[in-house]
């Protein structure tokens, strides 16, 4: 579910671009591409450049991606949005506080927030067996640069639930053609 973003039909842009990231590394050893959809042209397109660039492609499989397809007036997501146990927390929370849920697409209304989901992401791994990514702050920069580069493509989709003014949840994920993504 990860590809590239901007048009490499053309190899000859891909192999530019890949053997430009190759000699910009020292002590190069090769790349990792993961989560490429089947469907895509970049597997193959990557295969070809690899042979070029005088590097191996390897395909380690698949891991599948929490997905939801809400195509519109979808009788899929009328019996999402109509969930009892998601109706019944709902009216709980309305009934004893302020319910707001905001629904944020713009950049400049997301990056406001983006600490905050981060602070809770760690918060809520914090004691368990595994970290939050966002202790890496090489992680917190990617999240703020893809911020920006799925508004451009208007794909990004940040939602925050605030009960009583403090935020309780949030969600950062994608829809793409009719498919809602969520991290």
């Amino acid at each position: 579910y990860l590809d590239f973003l901007g048009d490499i039909r053309d190899g000859e842009v891909l192999a530019k671009f890949l053997a430009a990231a190759r000699e910009a590394v020292s002590a190069f050893v090769g790349f990792r591409f993961y989560h490429v959809p089947d469907d895509s042209r970049t597997g193959s397109q990557l295969c070809a450049v690899a042979e070029r660039l005088h590097l191996r492609c390897y395909d380690e499989g698949s891991l599948p991606s929490p997905q939801l397809s809400l195509p519109p007036d979808s009788e899929t997501a009328s019996k999402v949005a109509g969930k009892k146990s998601l109706l019944r927390h709902e009216r709980f929370l309305a009934n004893h506080g302020t319910l707001q849920v905001r629904h944020l697409r713009r950049g400049e209304e997301i990056r406001p927030h983006l600490n905050g989901f981060f602070r809770q992401h760690v918060e809520r791994w914090a004691g368990t067996r595994h970290q939050s990514l966002f202790c890496d702050p090489a992680q917190c920069r990617f999240y703020e640069s893809l911020t920006h580069g799925a508004e451009q493509a208007d794909w990004l989709r940040f939602t925050m639930v605030q009960w009583d003014g403090r935020a309780i949840a949030y969600h950062f994920g994608f829809c793409h053609h009719a498919r809602f993504l969520w991290y």
